[in-house]
């Protein structure tokens, strides 16, 4: 197996799409496709345009005028942000009928989500010390496989575009995932978050040939000490390590994700960080912002307006300067959130816990019922008049 991952990183080509011609192509052949889409979806010119022009506002609100320097192509499909769906795709289309349909209505189209966080297990090797899951961690499961099943159909009847399996460590319920990912109906992406646990050569082949999308990959620091000491495992950079090259060899597309703490962020840390994403060759960086829930609720955890504005220039430099074109596409939510507000909490995207438990979004914990013996849709649609408590 080692020779086989050696084998495919000698023939690995960097995902990365940096050639300026190339990337406004892609970029233009997307706005005449939203065009056509919009176009086939609403039958009427009108109301077409006066949707997108509403959902290019949003945009505008989340990215600014911006143009995006690069993009990522992994086999035949573009990527153009950490855990967003597949160019052109048929999870693409689900994408933006949601959100064309909560602009102005599109016929026959049901209140879907855009994202569905959903941990599909209690258990972990691992007792990182952000971890939201923290205290739900356990031995035993509180969801089967076949609520999961009914979860997941549910959701897509909804039309949701993207499910993203998290726990716990999925890798745990490896047999289910790969059962659940065989049900799943078409139409949706569907990514991992992991630790990197298990995820060898042979385990990636068989989730991508199960219909996995994509695999993002916690790494929260660059020196190998430091991230086993923050992931309370002295294997964790290991497992980390191993499942990056795997998830590369099989050709799918990966993301590291960062819980920038007060401690780490440093101008020098985030550059070393993201020149260690660029060796690697990985393309989407993913940053997370410490929140009071889980092993850190009540503690003082939270980003000063001085660290937040370091991990910002790093976005902004990251993503639009020309001086790094070919380093990782860089993301950071909360950033997002506050300069355009969030849209979780129901509008399009929520959680669910590993105990079915539905909450606002993995970082906002208020509790909204449970899907094992409550009204999915009844919960969502309290939490939507509510709106997110954070943002």
């Amino acid at each position: 197996m080692i020779e086989e991952i050696k084998k495919a990183q000698q023939s690995f080509k960097n995902p990365l799409v940096t050639n300026r011609l190339h990337v406004r192509l892609v970029f233009l052949i997307l706005k005449v496709w939203y065009w056509w889409y919009a176009f086939r979806l609403y039958k009427n010119p009108i109301i077409a345009v006066k949707s997108l022009n509403k959902l290019e506002q949003l945009k505008v609100r989340f990215f600014g005028r911006k143009t995006f320097q690069k993009i990522s192509r992994v086999e035949d499909g573009y990527f153009w942000m950490a855990g967003g769906p597949k160019l052109f795709s048929p999870s693409m289309k689900t994408f933006i009928k949601v959100g064309l349909h909560k602009i102005i209505p599109v016929k026959h189209q049901k209140n879907g989500l855009q994202v569905l966080f959903l941990a599909i297990t209690r258990k972990c090797p691992l007792r990182c010390e952000h971890c939201f899951e923290g205290p739900n961690l356990a031995r035993t499961e509180s969801l089967s496989v076949q609520e999961l099943k009914e979860i997941i159909h549910h959701f897509q009847e909804k039309g949701v575009a993207q499910i993203q399996f998290s726990g716990g460590e999925p890798m745990s319920r490896f047999d289910d995932m790969i059962e659940l990912l065989e049900s799943k109906k078409s139409g949706t992406d569907f990514w991992l978050n992991t630790s990197g646990f298990l995820l060898d050569l042979e385990k990636a082949r068989i989730l991508k040939k199960a219909g996995l999308t994509g695999v993002i990959v916690s790494l929260d620091h660059f020196e190998e000490d430091l991230h086993n000491a923050f992931r309370k495992n002295n294997d964790a950079y290991r497992w980390a390590m191993r499942a990056i090259e795997a998830v590369k060899a099989v050709e799918m597309p990966i993301t590291l994700s960062l819980c920038a703490t007060s401690e780490f962020i440093t101008k020098e840390n985030l550059f070393k960080y993201a020149m260690k994403g660029k060796e690697m060759g990985v393309t989407f960086i993913q940053l997370l912002e410490p929140k009071q829930v889980g092993f850190y609720e009540n503690k003082d955890i939270l980003l000063s307006e001085e660290k937040k504005k370091i991990l910002r220039d790093f976005y902004f430099l990251m993503a639009f300067d020309n001086r790094y074109r070919d380093w990782p596409i860089v993301n950071y939510m909360g950033y997002h959130n506050e300069s355009a507000g969030c849209l979780g909490a129901g509008d399009r995207f929520l959680y669910i816990n590993s105990k079915g438990e539905i909450n606002a979004c993995p970082f906002c914990h208020k509790n909204y019922g449970n899907i094992k013996n409550e009204d999915i849709d009844a919960n969502i649609m309290a939490m939507k008049n509510e709106s997110c408590p954070l943002y």
